[in-house]
């Protein structure tokens, strides 16, 4: 599922065709709200809050012994499992804090501590951090497997694809759920869905919600995205259903199923639940973007201007340093109608991780403000064949039409279209819109 920011002039052309279908020519929809309703409630978080409970115990402790070094990795570290089920960004800094502490006193082996703190700055999209501390915690020679994947994350968020391959090749355990899933990762840069979903399904295979819950609901909402992308919605269903079962607060999950529903069943009405429970009993600003898109795609765009405006406020801020720079890149771009600050993210963007995708953002912004030629050069050096993403596809068929190149824009424009799905309806609309303009452009009339 994808969280793509449409300029208002395709909203407002945008048929919603879904209209003139017949009740005949209606699929049969995928999603059923009475099997995930019992999710919704508010009582289920107030019945299972044992993590805040967790927290408020290890609090109390470390009040009492304010340099306890246990104490505060111990919090630390359900700080960092609370900001990756609730989204609070405060958790995720004051985590960072008392890790940082506690590496003063700690007397015994401190790679956990090195972990925790690498782990946490790529949660925060610091991967150059988080790749200083990967490799600290590999100088002390303990529990080193966990020190070698986390040094493939952080180079592969960086864009340091060969050293990453070279990584994951050394690997010491490769029949492993760490290894395994680090294989999804390379087989999905290279463009090879079938064989990520392959080996994803038999990084899941051994695991168990009672063995180890989070690993279960992450690699079943992960295997949810997948399927989704490769067209087979019932199975994405199911795995976003297995994860629920698991954790009834598995928000990840939750957000697919309101995909799931609003871009393949336009079932308007459950996906606003479903957005507005996570509203409610979450603190991640990223659920602003969907609801903008349900806005736009009600013909709303007050309301819709109004969540990107609340959306900008929200990940501008100083505590969320770039996590957001490619959404925020896009709305200064397209909604806000301010492409040198667009640029400006775009380019910081690159500096810190240099991947196909963040170079897939500058060369659309140079596109945005008709700067063609020099998009193109951007996408040819460092985008095309190094990200097969459909709104990548999308920028490139966009960027070639520009430049005159209309039989590659062709085919990337058409390729983006086959994932309708993972698009949702708007974008969608959007790329047949421009495959009409490269029609006419085709058979040589002015456009």
């Amino acid at each position: 599922m994808k969280n793509l920011i449409v300029p208002f002039t395709i909203i407002l052309a945008f048929v919603i065709s879904c209209q003139y279908m017949s009740l005949n020519e209606k699929p049969k929809s995928i999603t059923d709200f009475s099997d995930y309703n019992k999710y919704l409630k508010n009582d289920v978080l107030e019945k299972k809050n044992t993590l805040n409970e967790s927290i408020s115990f290890w609090n109390e402790k470390l009040e009492m012994q304010p340099n306890a070094s246990v104490y505060q990795i111990k919090l630390a570290g359900l700080l960092s499992q609370r900001f990756k089920k609730v989204g609070d960004i405060n958790d995720i800094h004051r985590s960072d804090a008392l890790l940082k502490k506690s590496l003063d006193t700690y007397l015994f082996k401190k790679s956990p501590v090195y972990h925790m703190l690498s782990s946490n700055a790529i949660s925060k999209h610091q991967f150059g951090i988080a790749l200083d501390y990967a490799q600290k915690a590999l100088d002390t020679k303990e529990d080193i497997v966990t020190s070698h994947q986390l040094v493939f994350d952080a180079l592969l968020e960086m864009g340091r694809v060969d050293d990453a391959r070279k990584n994951l090749a050394e690997h010491p355990h490769k029949h492993t759920f760490g290894y395994l899933i680090r294989k999804v990762k390379i087989e999905d840069l290279d463009g090879d869905l079938d064989a990520a979903i392959l080996t994803m399904e038999k990084a899941a295979e051994g695991l168990g919600a009672k063995t180890n819950k989070e690993l279960y609901c992450w690699a079943q909402s992960n295997l949810g995205d997948m399927y989704g992308h490769a067209g087979r919605l019932d199975d994405a269903y199911q795995s976003y259903q297995k994860a629920l079962a698991a954790d009834e607060d598995y928000h990840y999950a939750l957000k697919g199923i309101a995909w799931l529903a609003f871009s393949k069943d336009r079932n308007i009405k459950d996906a606003e639940q479903i957005i507005h429970y996570l509203k409610n009993n979450t603190a991640a600003p990223d659920v602003l973007l969907m609801e903008a898109e349900l806005a736009a795609y009600q013909m709303n765009p007050d309301r819709e201007l109004e969540l990107y405006t609340e959306f900008r406020g929200r990940v501008s801020k100083p505590a969320y340093g770039g996590m957001y720079n490619s959404h925020l890149a896009l709305l200064e771009s397209e909604v806000f109608q301010n492409p040198i600050k667009a640029s400006q993210i775009a380019d910081e963007e690159v500096l810190l991780r240099p991947t196909a995708k963040s170079y897939d953002l500058r060369a659309w912004t140079l596109y945005q403000t008709e700067n063609y030629e020099e998009a193109l050069r951007v996408a040819e050096a460092h985008v095309n064949g190094k990200s097969f993403e459909p709104d990548v596809l999308y920028h490139l068929g966009c960027i070639y039409m520009a430049n005159g190149r209309l039989e590659q824009a062709r085919s990337f424009l058409e390729e983006a279209a086959t994932a309708s799905f993972e698009l949702g309806p708007i974008m969608t609309e959007t790329i047949n819109n421009e495959l009409r303009v490269l029609e006419r452009k085709e058979k040589g009339y002015d456009v």
